[in-house]
């Protein structure tokens, strides 16, 4: 080899490794040639978790390696160009997810709330004509013309107030407007709540003559403790240690939380109860927001502040000392399960969702809504609308999917730990597995 043609080689080497080495460089701080406009761009990503975990990802119709494993969650996208790109998650026997996706320089696009719905076929688990259903752990309450049954079995009442967290039915007379509490194990022995109470209220309080129940609620994870309300006051009643109590003798509006704190208005202040330390929270003087003498419907305790509905549709916002009024002309409201967005149920039947964090409001998720219901997360939501139920994606704000689930359905009950929903349409209960 001549020295010419080693210098060539050499300086030939070393020109390779100056733009080899350039280009790592430059693709480690995030930065890529892009050849059709002939320059170096700063690239993105695209993070993706799902559900099911190790579902394939395709991109532009590419598969894609998916890193989800015992150490991570999700697959990390990286080293895009900035473009439009079309997202696919497939697994057997689910449906297709597609979302096209924006990528931006220096940026990562999180699609962290993927779920893919099973290929399932409704289940018939009851015929019959029915009013009223309520399902809880294998406990299933079932409500037409002739009565109600729990499991097949007749009980007390004429009507179904719920089913509590351990699988107790709660039914109420439509004669003498009496409660009644059934057993799941014993379904023919019913307990006589509104007589326990009035018994207890003579015995215990030393206040003599027969009351009317206005209400009875659970508390959540107690099989045993109720709240109960009258047109007067609100009382504590433990069925197991036979003991009442009375919290106050003046609300306006009652509100029962997730958690099994009460909340309630009187003379114009907002109070919370805690039943496991029996104490009240400080009260919030309304007037301060300008919201005294107002008659709510609806109480519910978020995580930084309080949601106030008022008998003419409007929803307040009460946090960090300011009040904002969301919504007006609304029917209902839910928050999700982790609090910072609430779906918003207008009385024209349209839903929409206003994030507490943000303020971000979102629309176009169902004008004629008849029942909705959160998924486990804050980016689904189940829809109930001209008798059809969607399973609608909200991770973005609007809809990335809508799956029709079901037709011609009544009413329906999402059960997150079956990861069911059952529904009731004129030929009687059905489920489906998402």
């Amino acid at each position: 080899m001549s020295i010419k043609t080693r210098r060539v080689l050499f300086y030939s080497l070393v020109i390779l490794f100056i733009v080899v080495g350039t280009l790592v460089i430059l693709n480690s701080r995030g930065l890529r040639l892009d050849i059709q406009n002939f320059g170096f761009v700063r690239t993105g990503g695209i993070y993706i978790g799902s559900e099911p975990a190790r579902a394939s990802i395709w991109l532009n119709g590419e598969e894609q390696k998916n890193k989800s494993g015992v150490l991570q969650r999700g697959t990390l996208l990286t080293n895009l160009l900035p473009d439009t790109y079309e997202i696919a998650v497939r697994q057997d026997g689910f449906w297709d997810w597609h979302k096209r996706i924006n990528v931006t320089p220096g940026e990562v696009s999180v699609l962290d709330s993927v779920v893919l719905l099973a290929k399932s076929e409704p289940k018939n688990i009851k015929f019959g004509k029915f009013i009223d259903f309520d399902i809880v752990q294998g406990s299933l309450a079932l409500e037409n013309n002739n009565g109600v049954t729990l499991n097949d079995t007749p009980t007390f009442g004429h009507e179904i107030v719920r089913i509590t967290d351990g699988g107790s039915l709660l039914t109420q007379s439509k004669n003498t407007g009496n409660y009644y509490l059934t057993d799941k194990l014993d379904a023919q022995s019913g307990l006589n709540i509104s007589l326990i109470f009035n018994n207890l209220k003579e015995d215990r309080l030393g206040l003599p003559g027969f009351v009317q129940l206005q209400g009875v609620d659970p508390i959540p994870n107690n099989e045993d403790q109720f709240y109960v309300s009258t047109e007067n006051a609100l009382y504590l009643l433990d069925i197991d240690r036979l003991n009442l109590e009375l919290i106050t003798t003046a609300h306006e509006i009652a509100g029962y939380q997730p958690d099994g704190t009460l909340a309630w208005v009187a003379n114009g202040l907002l109070y919370g109860f805690n039943p496991i330390f029996r104490n009240r929270t400080e009260p919030l003087d309304l007037a301060k927001f300008e919201l005294a003498g107002r008659n709510f419907t609806k109480i519910s305790k978020t995580d930084d502040g309080w949601l106030l509905l008022d008998k003419n549709g409007e929803l307040n916002y009460i946090s960090h000392e300011r009040r904002n009024v969301i919504a007006n002309d609304i029917s209902g409201f839910e928050t999700a399960a982790k609090n910072n967005r609430v779906a918003i149920l207008s009385n024209e039947g349209e839903l929409w969702i206003y994030d507490l964090d943000t303020g971000e409001q979102f629309t176009g998720l169902g004008d004629e809504v008849d029942q909705f219901s959160w998924y486990t997360d804050t980016a689904h939501i189940i829809v109930l609308e001209n008798g059809s139920i969607y399973f609608r994606d909200i991770s973005m704000g609007t809809p990335v999917s809508s799956y029709e689930l079901a037709k011609n359905a009544s009413k329906f009950i999402y059960a997150a730990e079956e990861k069911k929903i059952f529904y009731t349409d004129a030929e009687g209960l059905w489920s489906i597995a998402l």
